[in-house]
C-alpha cells in the first residue's frame, strides 16, 4: 500500500486545477484515499480558487455545449470532471437549453407516433432504424407512448370505450369473467372499467339465469354454438343455457340432422 505523499503538493496540484481522480491515478490510489489524506492533514479538498474555477465552467454555456454536445460527455461525466453533483449539471444544461441530438432521430416522440400512424410496428421500426426491439420499446417508455399493436394497448383502448363495455356487458349479457377472457385481462380490470363508466353490476342471481334471447338466438341458432360454448361465453353454466334455450323455444331450431349437437 503506498505511503502518504507530500500532502501539500497534492493540495497545490488541486489548486492548479487537476482533478482528484487524475491525481489518484498518478499516485496509484483511489480518489477516496486522496480525500482521507487531505482530511487528516486538515486541508480542504478544494481551494476557493479551484471551486470558483469549476463554478465558472459550469456557468459557461459555450464550454458546457462543447463538452456535452461536441465531445458527447454525459451530465454524469461532466459532473465527475468538475466534481459537482450530476443533478446540478443536468439542471444547468436544462437552464441553458443544451441538448445533444438524438442518436436515432427515428426514435423521437414525433417520429414514433408518425411511424405507428403509418402502420409500422415495433419490429419494423427496429429494422428501419437498425436497432433491436428492446431499444425501440425503451424509447416508447421514455416518451410515454403506448404501442398500438400490443395486446395491452388493445385492452386499454376497448375498456376505455364506454359503448364497447356496455355492448358486451349489457347488450350481449356477457359476464365480467367472459369479457376478461375475451381481452386476456384480469376480472378486476374489467370490473374497474364497468365502475369507471357507471355501468351497474348485475346481481349474481341475475347473471346466472338471465340471457338475452336475441343474443342467445344468434349464437345458438345462427352460429350453432354448443351449450358448453355458450355457457363459457356468457359466464354461466351449461344447465342455465339449456333452460334458457327451452324457455325461449329455441330447442331444435336450425339444428337439423347432421348439424352440430346442442351440447
Amino acid at each position: 500500500m503506498p505511503g502518504v505523499p507530500d500532502v501539500d503538493e497534492v493540495a497545490r496540484r488541486l489548486d492548479a486545477g487537476e482533478r482528484v481522480t487524475a491525481i489518484a491515478a498518478d499516485l496509484g490510489v483511489v480518489p477516496r484515499t486522496i480525500r482521507d489524506w487531505l482530511h487528516a492533514a486538515g486541508l480542504p479538498l478544494a481551494s476557493t480558487r479551484s471551486r470558483q474555477r469549476r463554478g465558472s465552467l459550469l456557468a459557461d454555456p459555450s464550454w458546457l455545449r462543447e463538452r456535452h454536445v461536441d465531445d458527447g460527455l454525459s451530465a454524469w461525466a461532466i459532473g465527475q470532471e468538475l466534481e459537482v453533483p450530476t443533478d446540478e449539471v443536468r439542471a444547468t444544461l436544462e437552464r441553458f437549453g443544451i441538448e445533444r441530438p438524438p442518436a436515432h432521430p427515428e426514435l423521437t416522440a414525433g417520429a414514433l407516433r408518425t411511424a405507428f400512424a403509418g402502420g409500422e410496428t415495433v419490429t419494423s421500426i427496429a429494422r428501419i432504424v437498425g436497432v433491436d426491439r428492446a431499444t425501440v420499446r425503451k424509447a416508447l417508455r421514455r416518451h410515454g407512448i403506448e404501442n398500438p399493436h400490443s395486446d395491452r394497448y388493445r385492452r386499454k383502448a376497448e375498456l376505455d370505450d364506454a359503448e364497447w363495455v356496455r355492448a358486451r356487458y349489457i347488450g350481449s349479457r356477457m359476464s365480467i369473467h367472459a369479457i376478461a377472457d375475451e381481452l386476456g385481462a384480469a376480472d378486476n380490470t374489467v370490473a374497474r372499467a364497468l365502475k369507471r363508466h357507471g355501468v351497474p353490476a348485475r346481481p349474481r342471481a341475475d347473471q346466472a339465469v338471465r340471457i338475452d334471447p336475441e343474443w342467445l338466438r344468434r349464437h345458438y341458432v345462427d352460429d350453432r354454438l354448443t351449450l358448453a360454448e355458450i355457457a363459457r361465453l356468457s359466464g354461466t353454466s351449461r344447465s342455465t343455457v339449456h333452460r334458457a334455450v327451452a324457455a325461449y323455444g329455441l330447442v331444435g331450431q336450425g339444428r337439423g340432422p347432421g348439424r352440430r349437437a346442442a351440447g
